[in-house]
């Protein structure tokens, strides 16, 4: 990953989820197939322990940003900000890196949290 600061779309990884979902949402396609879509496409980087918390963040902030937010996108961003391992991202010698990536994170949880998901379709 790319990271060139530390807003949510400061890296490569959040940049091409966003970037993807809005071409897919200005195509018109349903907010279900965008979502089943990127996570087909994503498949490998899901499954990359590093980037997968990266995906599901930007995920869920974008469905959030167009009112859409999926109960099963917003749980696995939930959850994926309880994992440990995801604030060693940052663990390096510039603080002032950490300190904005946690602050970044709590926005977005507090966003998550406080915004009903739309009853917009199911993933299993």
């Amino acid at each position: 990953m790319g990271a060139w600061g530390t807003t949510l779309y400061s890296n490569d990884t959040t940049s091409a989820i966003r970037d993807e979902y809005i071409k897919k949402l200005n195509s018109g396609e349903p907010n279900e197939e965008i979502t089943m879509d990127l996570i087909k496409e994503f498949q490998a980087l899901i499954c990359d322990t590093e980037e997968q918390a990266l995906f599901w963040y930007a995920l869920a902030d974008m469905q959030l940003s167009h009112g859409m937010l999926m109960q099963y996108v917003r749980d696995k961003a939930l959850l994926c900000m309880e994992d440990i391992k995801e604030s060693e991202r940052w663990a390096r010698p510039d603080q002032d890196m950490v300190t904005g990536w946690v602050k970044t994170l709590e926005a977005l949880k507090k966003r998550l949290e406080a915004e009903l998901p739309k009853n917009t379709g199911k993933i299993e």
